[in-house]
């Protein structure tokens, strides 16, 4: 759950400190009130695609902080990225986007450790889904699916689910060597008939 976000120097932005409650939040206001550009501030922080538009006129830099409150799976997910959750279930995304002269430098940080983007994209898709209108959800991703089903079952079905893969591509290492065989078998019997009508 969000808890918090905090925006500098973002779009039109100067400096934003929001604080959310638990249950349902509601942003409103009249067409260009910057509804839109609080979520994408969300979502750039989590990792989002951004360019230089992003950063605030007559500055040269942004920075965007994101307070969520973890559930015991996110908290595990988290730990095996050997990111420890501020008071066991707290993560602090962060991210500062600068503008060089000719480039656009990005720096994401989980409760102050430097991290990639992929673990960003991983984080993001555990922890937010922003639909607008006309796109497709989340939700009709079987792979995601199956990922949100596995992380429901926390840490024993993450352990099966691994078990299960190594054996099948085991399995299908063995299967690809007994196809070999056959073949090998089939290429030698057809050798001998050569040789035989030879003779």
């Amino acid at each position: 759950m969000l808890i918090s976000l905090r925006i500098n120097n973002f779009a039109l932005i100067d400096h934003l400190d929001l604080e959310l409650s638990p249950g349902l939040n509601v942003f409103t206001g009249e067409t260009g009130a910057g509804k839109s550009i609080i979520l994408d501030a969300l979502d750039a922080t989590l990792g989002g695609k951004v360019d230089r538009r992003v950063i605030r006129t007559g500055t040269k830099r942004a920075i965007l902080e994101a307070t969520f409150e973890l559930n015991s799976s996110l908290a595990e997910w988290l730990g095996n990225q050997e990111i420890d959750p501020v008071d066991g279930t707290l993560v602090v995304c962060s991210r500062e986007i600068t503008c060089a002269q000719t480039s656009l430098r990005t720096r994401s940080r989980l409760n102050g450790i430097l991290v990639n983007r992929k673990i960003m994209d991983q984080l993001r898709d555990r922890l937010l889904e922003i639909t607008a209108q006309g796109q497709t959800l989340q939700l009709g991703n079987p792979n995601l699916q199956r990922e949100w089903l596995d992380l429901y079952g926390s840490h024993p079905l993450l352990q099966c689910r691994e078990a299960v893969s190594i054996a099948y591509q085991k399995a299908q290492k063995a299967k690809a060597t007994l196809e070999n065989r056959r073949q090998s078998e089939q290429e030698r019997l057809q050798r001998i008939d050569l040789l035989e009508y030879q003779v």
